[in-house]
């Protein structure tokens, strides 16, 4: 227990290495141990203390950690709003909701990727509005957790986001392959198909990390039509994902699916 008394160090980088160390030490003494340093209130240990005890998910700690974050002067409010999502109660969505509504600050960053972590389906709108933000970490984070989601609710939304922000398509269209409908299935097979390579490329590899048989035929589509050989391979390598097979060339791949239609 010595060690979490280093808690209380001034310096940012051992309280750091401190939290790391034990947040991998889990037992019930070092948890009470941790948590009563929390009870102090002191907000230079709110950063290394939140990390602990959402990583141990203490729930006893919550309503502390849930006070500390309503109070908007304490520092590392992201984290404390992160602590809240590792813990995984649902009764923490309406303060990370209030969080997130804030007009400003990093806590908006935590608590829009812990309602997705809590699976938050209440806080769609929330979620889609903070999407819109002109703060880019804000509305990146919030997409992702669109995706954690994987609500059918927000696909309309998300494709739209694609075009009005392609820059952004590696994380939409991710989070549209999280999405496990034939609707999203749909649009990620269009933008296979849009002439800015970007765009292309995002939806490959969102088909890549969806394995949807559904993809099949739009990629062999693609790969009889494209000339593009940096392209061709992100088609196979989708194919192999999706199929299992490890066939190596254009044409082996345009002949199976000739031969199986599948």
């Amino acid at each position: 227990l010595t060690l979490v008394e280093k808690i209380k160090n001034p310096s940012r980088e051992i309280q750091s290495a401190v939290a790391e160390v034990l947040s991998s030490l889990y037992n019930l003494e070092i948890a009470e141990r941790v948590h009563d340093i929390l009870k102090t209130k002191e907000p230079n240990i709110l950063a290394p203390t939140a990390y602990i005890l959402g990583r141990f998910r203490f729930e006893k700690s919550r309503p502390d950690l849930e006070e500390a974050l309503k109070n908007q002067k304490n520092p590392d409010r992201e984290l404390l709003a992160q602590s809240l999502g590792w813990i995984q109660n649902k009764n923490s969505i309406p303060i990370l909701n209030s969080v997130l509504a804030e007009n400003s600050g990093e806590g908006r960053y935590g608590a829009a990727w812990s309602l997705g972590i809590l699976n938050a389906t209440e806080s769609l709108e929330q979620l889609m509005e903070s999407a819109d933000s002109s703060d880019s970490k804000l509305s990146r984070i919030s997409i992702e957790s669109l995706g954690m989601i994987g609500s059918e609710k927000s696909l309309d939304f998300l494709s739209k986001k694609v075009s009005a922000n392609k820059e952004m398509s590696p994380v939409i269209l991710s989070s549209i392959a999280n999405i496990k409908t034939e609707a999203a299935s749909l649009v990620l097979s269009q933008y296979l198909f849009s002439k800015e390579k970007i765009l292309q490329q995002s939806a490959l590899q969102a088909i890549l990390q969806r394995k949807d048989p559904l993809h099949i035929e739009p990629l062999i589509k693609l790969l009889q039509e494209n000339n593009d050989a940096e392209i061709n391979s992100s088609i196979m390598l989708a194919l192999k994902s999706i199929t299992g097979e490890k066939l190596k060339t254009r044409n082996e791949w345009i002949n199976r699916y000739a031969k199986t239609g599948k």
